[in-house]
């Protein structure tokens, strides 16, 4: 692609999600488990598996993409790999259920996307960064948990997983001096240098679709490729940072209803929307991606919602 930020440029995701019985109640770990292993002796390349679902005797099946390069490649393989799990689920009278959350229980399911190689700290830290005012947005258009459980009502929030910090594995991002840092476990955008070099948003929810899938993932990689180019610090000011925050609570509350506090002004969430998807089209298409159909779609037929969308305006010493 051109950008010495990625040394070479590849990207992969995981996908959790989860498996139930015809009566929505999912399925007993070891259940999982064992779909789990014949996935992966299906698909080795993916290394499709389990994670934990906290408070429950079950897990979450998460289909990993494994390496991936361009769209045709993440389009088939995820396209294979869910056909090979609805063949299982019809055998064994299963229902594939790919939601941020479950509608009885909560439990927040995600979608994580990777996007490197990044061999630099500082490079990593800076892409993080200049990232994190687009994090709402993405948490907007992905938004897919209007439930959580019995606790709450359902429709209050798009995105209750987003509004609880995903069971604290997708929690605000906390600035720290570029070119230091530690581990840490959870922030909605992570650079993850120890396990793997790349820079991973885990703000969405788990998609319902394959299409959706594929699409955001070519934006977001789209995105952080136009950022890298502008070769820039990273550094965000406190104004854009706060930004951020609202932003996010404007978003798991309302999608891409959402206005936002963007450079200072009010702006539908929407509106942001469809100027970025024309501005990193260029960059999707060297991808191997035409154009965003299906978030096109959707920007057609959203409006910002006519409610006074938040009582809690910017601080004035912002």
């Amino acid at each position: 692609m051109g950008s010495t930020a990625f040394d070479p440029l590849t990207f992969g995701y995981e996908w959790e999600t989860f498996l139930t019985g015809k009566n929505m109640v999912p399925i007993k770990s070891d259940e999982v488990k064992r779909l789990g292993r014949k996935l992966q002796a299906e698909f080795p390349e993916t290394r499709t598996g389990t994670d934990h679902i906290r408070g429950l005797d079950s897990k979450f099946l998460e289909i990993r993409s494994g390496i991936l390069s361009d769209y045709q490649g993440l389009d088939g393989r995820t396209r294979e790999t869910i056909g090979a799990i609805k063949r299982v689920c019809r055998e064994k009278d299963l229902v594939f259920f790919p939601l941020g959350s479950h509608p009885l229980f909560g439990k927040a399911a995600g979608y994580h996307l990777h996007v490197g190689s990044v061999y630099s700290l500082k490079v990593a830290q800076d892409l993080a960064r200049s990232l994190t005012p687009y994090v709402p947005l993405i948490a907007a258009f992905m938004a897919n948990s209007p439930f959580w459980g019995i606790s709450e009502p359902p429709g209050g929030f798009k995105s209750y997983r987003v509004k609880y910090f995903a069971d604290w594995c997708s929690t605000v991002i906390v600035p720290v001096e570029r070119g230091l840092g530690q581990f840490v476990w959870g922030n909605d955008v992570l650079v993850k240098g120890i396990e793997k070099p790349t820079v991973e948003i885990r703000v969405m929810d788990s998609p319902l679709s394959v299409s959706l899938l594929a699409e955001a993932s070519i934006f977001i990689v789209a995105l952080t490729l136009n950022l890298a180019e502008r070769r820039g610090s990273g550094m965000i000011d406190r104004n854009t940072y706060m930004e951020y925050v609202v932003n996010r609570r404007r978003a798991a509350r309302w999608g891409l209803q959402a206005l936002f506090d963007w450079r200072g002004e009010r702006v539908p969430a929407s509106d942001i929307l469809e100027e970025l998807v024309g501005s990193v089209l260029p960059a999707a298409r060297k991808l191997g991606l035409d154009g965003f159909e299906l978030l096109e779609n959707c920007l057609l037929y959203t409006s910002p919602s006519p409610r006074d969308l938040s009582t809690s305006r910017m601080p004035s010493s912002a």
